[in-house]
């Protein structure tokens, strides 16, 4: 039976806030709750083992017209809006919030740490805290606020006399949802004291920013609402529930420009002003406008463009969130953001923009040529040497350089959301790997959340875990497969960019460095190319990974990987000394053995890797995907393959590929 807290617990590390707990779900066990969060809520997920394609051929279609790469391929439904009114669902106590819609560049890594202590049983006086929490929650859905208050209040007391205290998540939560109850009681004051109270616990959190502008909207203090929204969506730019708040606070200052006379004339001599390159005096007049009409979406749009003029790229970009909030399907206010965040260096961010873009607002002429034109200039930009990540990359790079050597083990297609991964890297020893690196060669699990659970667990026992995504990584399942990825990523471009900041996030490294003074890793980011196929180098009859959605079509991803790693390639030559060890997920040579399965070849490797490993000076490389584990000396390099396939055994050995000299043996 698992307590409610660890019901919580679970439902947020599933990222599943939004899903119902279901009557009884304590009873369940922790793999049948999991399965369910990881579905999506779905019933029939709650039994046995999550359904996942086992292959790249599992996820194949008969192959259609590629076109451009603009087409989902799949219905996405967008997420439900709430009911007007407000929000009466409950937050969990611990709350893992997504990664945020918008990406942000993340704080340097914290330096390494041991592994943590095993987590210590809660306190009884804990655990009361929780079972009268769970009691307010059952009245809120019952609709007996007043009850619902009085546990929240008991909740809260009794948390005041906790030793050690609770977390500040558990406080966050129960102040969070005795202000909802308070709203339902038309005690705003009180809920507005209580909102605070959750904001300063969990400064990060959407929720409790939320709750402070609805709270201020009650009290009809709509100027400091609006703050409060802005705040909330620095954190969250692309929750929901904060810009409908906004949207609602900035109709409540004003009208539009289509009902302000006043705001009309002064957007029209700012359009006069910006026509003629008096961008100064324009970004006056439409501030003039939008003070007039504070919910127009096309005035903050307007002097976004007249700031980007004058180079005022910070401000640019603020006015085009300000316009995104207001208007989320309109294309123009999200081009506004990309080219503002681009001249930011920040091209992840802007890649974000200009691919929601076009998913929001797929209407066709010249926006979407505009937007089209923008990402592409984004993706060109991830490519270069100094961009933000690549500087991140530099800064990681010898942090290790000084140590010992250490041992450097190797593993691929872990596939973590199949039954047995996860039992087997829980029984990884906490003490044995301290010191030691450990490659991870993609297919690490077919969605963000697997992908997460499978590198944390890594983290945690090797002192540096290396990463590249393979295919499975990078699918967009079908809404309601474990998860509601189409609705979070754009395409599989914006999901590798969020897989990027998840490493960041667990001190995953996703480029070259230096372990010790006698050995590097170099990651290379790799795709498959029929080109691969060299008895028939023409695209087949089968699309490979179907699920994936790629902006420059499925048949040019491979160029766009490659051309990933030549930064770090220059990074090697410039930083790694003695044996260099190369790894990416995909085949390198087509020598190396293909399972026997229709058009294999096109959809297993690239030759383009193998050059530039060779280009570095790689004496080892090590893939995956095929789940043929082979050893093989080609032309001076050695290739190798580990993978650990669909369900691994108990007590399955780890290989060691380099221990202060290349060697292969299981530890």
């Amino acid at each position: 039976m698992l307590s409610r807290q660890e019901v919580l617990d679970l439902q947020a590390e599933c990222f599943a806030d939004d899903i119902p707990i279901p009557p009884g779900a304590a009873s369940w066990g922790e793999e049948r709750l999991r399965a369910y969060f990881e579905s999506g809520g779905a019933e029939e997920s709650v039994c046995g083992d999550l359904d996942s394609a086992r292959s790249s051929i599992d996820a194949a279609t008969v192959r259609d017209d590629p076109g451009d790469g603009d087409d989902d391929g799949v219905a996405v439904d967008e997420p439900a809006e709430l009911e007007a009114g407000g929000d009466e669902r409950l937050e969990p106590a611990a709350l893992d919030v997504p990664m945020a819609s918008v990406p942000v560049t993340p704080p340097p890594p914290a330096p390494s740490q041991p592994p943590a202590a095993p987590a210590q049983p809660p306190s009884r006086a804990l655990r009361k805290v929780e079972e009268v929490k769970a009691l307010g929650d059952a009245a809120f859905r019952a609709r007996d606020f007043a009850k619902a208050e009085r546990h929240y209040t008991s909740a809260l007391q009794r948390a005041a006399d906790c030793a050690p205290p609770p977390p500040p998540t558990l406080l966050a939560s129960l102040h969070s949802n005795r202000a909802g109850t308070l709203a339902q009681l038309l005690r705003h004051e009180e809920a507005l004291d209580d909102a605070h109270a959750a904001v300063r616990l969990r400064p990060n959190w959407a929720r409790a920013h939320s709750r402070v502008g609805a709270a201020l909207l009650s009290l009809r203090r709509w100027d400091e609402a609006r703050p409060a929204y802005d705040a909330g969506l620095q954190v969250d730019p692309g929750s929901d529930e904060l810009r409908r708040g906004h949207a609602e606070a900035m109709r409540a200052i004003g009208t539009s420009a289509g009902g302000s006379a006043a705001a009309a004339a002064a957007k029209a001599r700012g359009n006069d002003a910006f026509g003629a390159a008096e961008f100064t005096r324009a970004v006056q007049l439409y501030t003039d406008a939008i003070a007039a009409a504070p919910a127009d979406a096309s005035l903050y749009s307007n002097r976004s463009a007249a700031h980007a003029k004058l180079g005022r790229w910070r401000e640019a970009l603020d006015d085009g969130k300000r316009a995104v909030s207001l208007a989320p399907n309109w294309g123009k206010a999200y081009s506004r953001c990309g080219v503002a965040a681009l001249e930011l260096n920040d091209e992840e961010s802007s890649y974000w923009f200009y691919a929601f873009g076009l998913k929001r607002d797929p209407a066709g002429g010249d926006q979407t040529l505009e937007l089209r034109r923008g990402r592409d200039a984004a993706l060109k930009a991830m490519m270069g040497a100094n961009t933000a990540r690549m500087r991140r990359r530099r800064e990681r790079c010898r942090r290790d350089a000084g140590r010992p050597a250490a041992r450097v083990f190797a593993v691929s297609d872990v596939h973590y959301d199949h039954a047995g991964a996860k039992e087997w890297a829980a029984r990884l020893s906490t003490t044995e790997y301290r010191n030691d690196a450990i490659i991870v060669a993609g297919d690490v699990g077919d969605t963000f959340v697997a992908v997460r659970y499978c590198l944390k667990a890594f983290r945690a026992v090797f002192r540096r875990v290396f990463f590249v995504p393979g295919n499975h990584d990078l699918w967009i399942r079908p809404k309601g497969v474990h998860s509601d990825e189409p609705s979070q990523f754009a395409d599989s471009v914006h999901k590798l960019i969020a897989l990027w900041q998840m490493c960041d996030d667990l001190d995953v490294d996703t480029g070259p460095a230096q372990l010790g003074p006698g050995v590097g890793v170099l990651p290379l980011d790799s795709w498959h190319s029929y080109l691969f196929d060299h008895h028939d180098p023409r695209p087949g009859t089968v699309l490979f990974d179907s699920w994936c959605k790629w902006p420059m079509g499925p048949d040019e991803a491979w160029r766009f990987m490659v051309a990933l790693n030549e930064p770090r390639i220059e990074l090697a030559a410039d930083e790694l000394r003695g044996d260099l060890i190369s790894f990416s997920h995909f085949l390198p040579r087509q020598e190396l053995p293909l399972p026997s399965l229709h058009q294999i070849a096109k959809g297993a490797g690239t030759v383009a890797i193998d050059e530039q490993l060779r280009r570095a000076g790689a004496k080892l490389h090590i893939f995956g995907h095929t789940h043929l584990n082979t050893v093989d000396d080609i032309k001076g390099v050695r290739y190798m393959q580990n993978a650990m396939g669909y369900g691994i055994a108990p007590g399955t050995k780890l290989t060691v590929v380099w221990d202060g000299r290349f060697k292969e043996y299981a530890a």
